[in-house]
């Protein structure tokens, strides 16, 4: 007897057992809220579950032949033709297979990207990317030479003297500084650059804290290596 898609909904959940809610509540642990109102729709044909709800359906009630549950037994497919008898001790036969791990199927092999290899030492640029030749030395509170010392230890000397006439400042000289770290890191003094570019006076070029007052949302940064 062929039923609608909410009738079989319906048999499904009375086999199990469930009121409607009952139904919803366990869509809803799986992960899928919906509402009993939303559940009486279904089985009364007024609506459809979406793919989500559709699949979870069909999982809280057990529906493993989904084909031959919702079409009786009329559609494609491997279990074409069975009855419901038929059907139940196919996948039965399906379960004992899975169970005995001797089939599982081949886990997917994972990816594999070639990257290209370069035969260029490794290089890298620092300088007055700040400001010009005039704002080498950055004026900075007494947090900042405190953490170049905790990074660089030793090599850190010289690096932040205090600001004359200024108490409390320091001034931090931020290409050195950043120099230092690179050899620290293992690069090789010859594979260090110094750019001679000042941004505070290549504004058309380049974005310059000083020259926009503090201005913030329009400065990126690129690092190729």
């Amino acid at each position: 007897m062929y039923k609608t898609f909410g009738e079989t909904i319906a048999s499904l959940r009375r086999a199990h057992g469930m009121r409607q809610q009952t139904l919803a509540d366990a869509l809803a642990e799986a992960g899928v809220p919906v509402s009993n109102q939303a559940v009486s729709k279904w089985e009364n044909d007024a609506t459809l579950p979406n793919a989500q709800q559709f699949l979870t359906l069909c999982r809280v009630l057990d529906v493993d032949d989904i084909a031959g549950t919702f079409s009786g037994g009329d559609a494609g497919g491997l279990l074409a033709g069975l009855n419901a008898e038929g059907r139940r001790r196919a996948l039965e036969y399906i379960a004992l297979l899975r169970e005995s791990k001797r089939f599982a199927a081949a886990p997917e092999p994972a990816a594999l990207r070639s990257l290209p290899l370069y035969s260029l030492a490794v290089s890298a640029g620092t300088g007055q990317f700040l400001d010009g030749e005039s704002y080498e030395m950055q004026p900075v509170g007494p947090e900042v030479p405190e953490a170049v010392r905790a990074l660089l230890g030793s090599d850190a000397e010289g690096l932040c003297p205090p600001e004359e006439g200024v108490e409390g400042k320091f001034l931090v000289d931020l290409k050195e500084t950043n120099r230092r770290r690179l050899l620290q890191l293992g690069l090789a003094p010859e594979h260090i650059d110094v750019s001679p570019d000042c941004t505070m006076c290549m504004q058309d070029v380049y974005w310059s804290h000083r020259a926009t007052k503090g201005r913030r949302g329009t400065m990126a940064s690129v690092i190729m290596l």
